[in-house]
């Protein structure tokens, strides 16, 4: 899988980002600073993001070239419905060891990887219903859930101790006793540590 990379570190502005903002209407390295927030701390990624948008631009006026490539696709982030998305960010930031990145107060949240890549992001909803786990008929369901990895029993005996010394619970069903446990996060969401 393609890794989006970092344009602006002390942002957290990834290629994808500024991208993304160009879709959206930015047409100068100013346009792409609002949007972003890119620059604003070092400055030192103006070049690298007016070479990025010159190029860009360059790509889409070639002859023939109407639709995006697969390859320039890329997944930005995965996104968790909840009812406060600071305090589910908090919870998975300090889980993975990841950074907070994109703040909308009251309604948006990311976190990103040290190493870059794609965002989980918490996007909050005052009608939120958590969904129940395992499912039962009627009641809301889950639509996904995240697999987190651990090397071994002892990383999974402390990753369980660490979830839940920061709001998790143990989920009262396990499937899998010996390869997966699964817990619910603070907003209700099942999530599992697998040893890979």
């Amino acid at each position: 899988m393609a890794v989006d990379k970092m344009i602006c570190p002390c942002k957290k502005v990834t290629r994808g980002d500024v991208l993304r903002a160009m879709a959206k209407g930015a047409e100068k390295y100013k346009d792409v600073q609002r949007m972003t927030g890119a620059g604003t701390k070092c400055g030192k990624c103006e070049a690298d993001i007016r070479k990025l948008m010159k190029k860009h631009r360059e790509e889409k006026d070639k002859p023939g070239k109407h639709a995006p490539q697969a390859q320039a696709i890329t997944l930005d982030a995965l996104v968790l419905e909840c009812p406060d998305a600071a305090a589910l960010a908090d919870f998975y930031a300090a889980l993975l060891g990841w950074q907070r990145g994109h703040v909308e107060p009251g309604e948006w949240v990311d976190i990103v990887s040290p190493g870059g890549g794609t965002k989980l992001a918490f996007q909050q909803n005052p009608a939120y219903r958590p969904p129940v786990w395992p499912d039962e008929p009627g009641a809301p369901q889950q639509q996904a859930h995240l697999d987190l990895a651990v090397k071994d029993r002892a990383a999974m005996r402390q990753a369980v101790e660490l979830a839940l010394s920061l709001g998790a619970r143990l989920s009262d069903t396990q499937y899998g006793d010996d390869k997966w446990t699964t817990l619910i996060d603070p907003a209700g969401h099942p999530f599992c540590f697998v040893i890979w």
